[in-house]
């Protein structure tokens, strides 16, 4: 038996004589190696050498060209990031905070420029004078003359229901870049690498809630159907920034007594407290009822008419000032409606003389000539009027400013008129 044989050129596994194809591994056995027939170490190793010479040649020749493809790449990338500008990344500069209490937060945008400048100075090289206004010329940095010139941001809000300083925990908005990609390409051959940042609201803390109406009193003035209500803020209330101007009363005048009024605090006064105290108002209306009005004998100053009391002055059932002075009285002035109210008894000659001359400008709106006499008497008495078109009608007087001292308190100020003032009062209060 011929024990000749030779070996797989694949594999190495020894094979019979005149084999075609590899036992072991299946592949086909060269005619040059089956030729050979023979066993030895050298046999084999010269029928390896010979078969991997014809074998490695196509795989050499691939590998040489996969190294060359990836030489070429290389070179272009390299080209490309020489050539091309560098980038300057936006969004890892940019945070965002939330602030305030929930349903009032404000967010806050802080760009970190320090760190910004820390990581380009010296990379950013321009220049861009032809960019800058006469305002600008003291840039000189290039850094900052970018950050300055050509970054900027908005705060958008999707829904339209919120805004910023009412935003609750959970509202998104969204921080919109607003930059001129263009200028920083031609004047610093830069890119801006930026994408809009959405954001959740959140850390926002609750509010705690009081009543402001605990920190007012409501009070009521003048007579029956002719009240007035103003409002007096307490000491408390003062430690809260609550003014009386954040109030709305309706309505406000010509009250009587059993009727009610409604004071609102207004939306504006509810959001300063949020923001500045971090309480919310539990209730933002009450309802009052009028009361403690009386029907004084004391004329009532203010109303658009008089409803025919006749006063303190012992003038009771009085109609009409019927002493004769023997001459009518001036004509209204810029100053004084009834100049001489305290001299001397008005009379119906001396209302048709001032309503003649018509020279005394415009009175309040439902004020009549009379009613604003009886006011003037007080007014000249120091007299502060509740109502804010007559106080401001006084305010514009000069002898009305020279006062100095004013006083709230109607029954006061009738304690210090004359005995004709008070009769002038009763008469004009009358008609």
């Amino acid at each position: 038996m011929d024990d000749r044989g030779f070996y797989c050129e694949h594999c190495g596994e020894k094979l019979p004589p005149g084999s075609k194809f590899c036992s072991k591994c299946g592949e086909a056995v060269s005619d040059y190696v089956n030729e050979m027939g023979d066993v030895s170490a050298s046999g084999y190793a010269q029928a390896e050498a010979a078969a991997g010479t014809r074998s490695k040649g196509p795989h050499s020749l691939l590998k040489w060209l996969i190294l060359a493809v990836v030489i070429v790449v290389v070179v272009i990338l390299l080209i490309v990031f020489l050539v091309s500008p560098g980038s300057v990344k936006l969004n890892k500069y940019m945070t965002i905070e939330s602030s305030g209490v929930d349903g009032f937060g404000t967010v806050l945008c802080n760009f970190d420029y320090d760190a910004f400048y820390s990581d380009y100075a010296g990379k950013i090289e321009t220049d861009a004078t032809n960019i800058l206004s006469s305002q600008d010329s003291d840039f000189s940095d290039p850094v900052e003359m970018l950050y300055s010139k050509c970054v900027g941001w908005t705060v958008a809000y999707p829904d339209d229901s919120i805004k910023d300083g009412s935003l609750s925990n959970g509202d998104k908005i969204v921080v919109e870049w607003n930059c001129d990609d263009a200028a920083v390409k031609e004047y610093f051959n830069k890119r801006l690498r930026y994408s809009n940042i959405n954001y959740r609201v959140k850390g926002l803390t609750e509010a705690e809630g009081i009543n402001v109406f605990d920190y007012i009193d409501v009070n009521f003035t003048g007579e029956d159907s002719m009240g007035e209500v103003y409002i007096e803020v307490l000491p408390s209330g003062e430690d809260f920034g609550i003014s009386e101007g954040d109030f709305a009363v309706f309505p406000s005048s010509n009250l009587t007594n059993g009727t009610t009024i409604t004071v609102s605090f207004n939306e504006n006064a509810a959001e300063k407290l949020e923001q500045t105290k971090d309480v919310v108002p539990i209730e933002t209306e009450k309802v009052y009822t009028v009361e403690g009005l009386e029907n004084s004998t004391t004329p009532s100053a203010e109303s658009s008419k008089g409803t025919g009391n006749t006063g303190n002055s012992g003038t009771t059932g009085v109609t009409g000032n019927t002493a004769d002075t023997g001459e009518v009285g001036e004509a209204g002035s810029d100053e004084y409606l009834c100049s001489y109210s305290s001299e001397r008894l008005i009379t119906e000659a001396d209302l048709s003389a001032i309503r003649a001359a018509g020279n005394y400008g415009s009175l309040p709106a439902g004020r009549s000539l009379e009613q604003m006499i009886i006011n003037e008497i007080y007014a000249k008495h120091g007299y502060r009027f509740t109502t804010p078109e007559i106080q401001f009608y006084f305010e514009q007087k000069a002898w009305y400013n020279e006062i100095g001292t004013y006083e709230s308190d109607m029954s006061v100020v009738w304690d210090r008129l004359s005995s004709i003032e008070k009769q002038n009062v009763d008469y004009l209060d009358s008609l």
